[in-house]
């Protein structure tokens, strides 16, 4: 992982492999060699309000939709979302692994986080 990929808010795994939001105090508390990225895995998208479509492989989360598909690399997802803008479809897909990922393609295109079920 690398630390230009993270920003605050971002959720990585630390030295005990619990999930943490990264921010001032994980960074005090830990060392950034030992944070690890989460793999994007379909447990981790219930955990944060993404629900399964009547398409399998296919999540929402509020109005952001995509597509998981695995074409030759068993641990990438390839993300295919819709975007509407204007009543324009548009078609974005980008290769994901980890779910810090997620949230920095999710924020730069709605300049919101992605958040925990509460």
């Amino acid at each position: 992982m690398k630390a230009r990929e993270i920003r605050f808010g971002n959720y990585v795994k630390d030295y005990l492999g619990l999930l943490v939001e990264f921010d001032i105090d994980c960074l005090m508390n830990n060392n950034f060699e030992e944070l690890k990225p989460i793999p994007i895995a379909k447990e981790l998208l219930f955990i944060f309000n993404f629900r399964e479509t009547h398409i399998k492989g296919s999540y929402i989360y509020k109005m952001f939709r995509f597509h998981t598909q695995r074409p030759n690399d068993e641990d990438k997802f390839t993300l295919v979302t819709e975007i509407y803008f204007n009543e324009r479809q548009i078609l974005l897909t980008a290769d994901l692994k980890y779910f810090h990922q997620l949230q920095n393609l999710y924020f730069a295109l709605t300049g919101n986080e992605l958040t925990l079920k509460k």
